[in-house]
């Protein structure tokens, strides 16, 4: 039950809060590379994905719906997560959920439109791809994104009423959480467990791919 000046089911919720987080935290990016996986299998092409990557068989090309998957099925699992916030169920794994996958790709969109609006190019990225694959302006589906991840943000701040204190511990925890597992799984999962796909990624410019 909820209580009215503090986070649902007093401090187990926060120890279960803890451990929600750490856990979509460290899944937030496969669960990304999952959407184009099964983008691309639903196109009949036999993906495959590492922690932080996916892959094509030799001869594939990038399709639009392959590339969407991704982004779109983060957005997906965020928008659930807000419509669970909002019907107040099982909030120790909504807020986490709908931080995480929000954070996901707002933090990338930051980096990278100032690339778009000064330097006038392109980031290697889904949401580029995705333009270059419709021949649509490169801006279409970073706006389009941006403002849905925004709007996500502000309705998790709308849904806030636990007092300063909690709300801000709300959206910190997952969010630093979010920010160590994926270093752990980048940096640790990733490049030893799936090298080739991690200098691919993450390796010197020469030697990386444009998709993100």
């Amino acid at each position: 039950m909820e209580q009215r000046n503090g986070f649902p089911g007093g401090s187990s919720a926060w120890l279960w809060l803890l451990v929600c987080s750490a856990i979509i935290g460290f899944f937030a990016i496969p669960i990304h590379e999952l959407g184009h996986v099964l983008g691309y299998r639903v196109l009949g092409i036999p993906a495959t994905m590492s922690y932080a990557r996916e892959s094509l068989p030799p001869g594939q090309h990038q399709r639009f719906l392959g590339v969407a998957a991704g982004p779109l099925f983060t957005q997906l699992l965020c928008g659930v997560a807000l419509l669970l916030i909002y019907r107040k169920k099982w909030l120790v794994v909504t807020f986490p959920l709908a931080v995480i996958m929000s954070l996901d790709r707002i933090i990338l969109y930051g980096m990278h439109w100032r690339q778009l609006l000064v330097l006038h190019r392109a980031p290697g990225m889904d949401e580029t791809q995705m333009a270059v694959l419709l021949g649509w302006n490169l801006f279409f589906w970073y706006a389009v994104l941006t403002l849905f991840f925004i709007g996500a943000w502000v309705l998790i701040l709308l849904r806030l009423r636990y007092g300063v204190a909690r709300n801000i511990l709300l959206c910190a925890v997952p969010a630093v959480l979010y920010a160590a597992m994926t270093s752990v799984g980048v940096f640790v999962v990733e490049r030893n467990l799936f090298p080739e796909q991690f200098r691919i990624q993450f390796g010197p410019p020469a030697a990386r791919t444009s998709h993100k």
